[in-house]
């Protein structure tokens, strides 16, 4: 039976070229293939990538605009309270006079003389129930006073909030 084939033997290198030849043809045509598929996804990467850089870099513009935003309205809510507080404080230190003026006169009116009600109101031991406030005095305790009403409120509130 090998008999049969021996004369086609000599035809075996040639079949063995053709098909490494066949066999190298496919594999080029593969790693050409694989290899714009390579590139395409390294396209489609890039793209990607610069889609996401473009993405967080209009994040950040967004966030630095909010960011702005949240910081203006604080300095305007800050210069409401301020504004507030002081006059707070303006009304509370025209009130303190109001009332020392108020003792001032009720002494004054009770028979005591100008020069009296000039002594006492420089007496510093506070004997005579009247003291001269200094301005910075008068400002120091109203505000002092308010801190300590509105820390009164504030945990108030929390005890409330418990």
């Amino acid at each position: 039976m090998i008999a049969r084939f021996m004369p086609y033997l000599r035809l075996a290198p040639y079949a063995a070229i053709a098909l490494l030849a066949l066999y190298g043809a496919i594999q080029a045509m593969q790693a050409r293939h694989w290899h714009k598929r390579y590139i395409g996804a390294e396209k489609a990467h890039s793209a990607t990538v610069a889609a996401y850089t473009g993405a967080q870099i209009a994040a950040k513009a967004l966030n630095a605009a909010k960011v702005a935003q949240i910081e203006s309205e604080r300095r305007e809510m800050a210069y409401v309270k301020d504004t507030e507080i002081r006059g707070r404080i303006d009304a509370a230190v025209a009130d303190a006079r109001r009332v020392w003026a108020a003792r001032a006169a009720q002494s004054f009116a009770s028979g005591s003389t100008a020069s009296e009600v000039a002594a006492s109101s420089v007496d510093t031991s506070g004997a005579s129930g009247l003291s001269v406030l200094d301005e910075s005095d008068v400002r120091i305790c109203t505000i002092n006073t308010m801190k300590a009403i509105e820390w009164q409120g504030f945990y108030k509130s929390l005890r409330a909030a418990e």
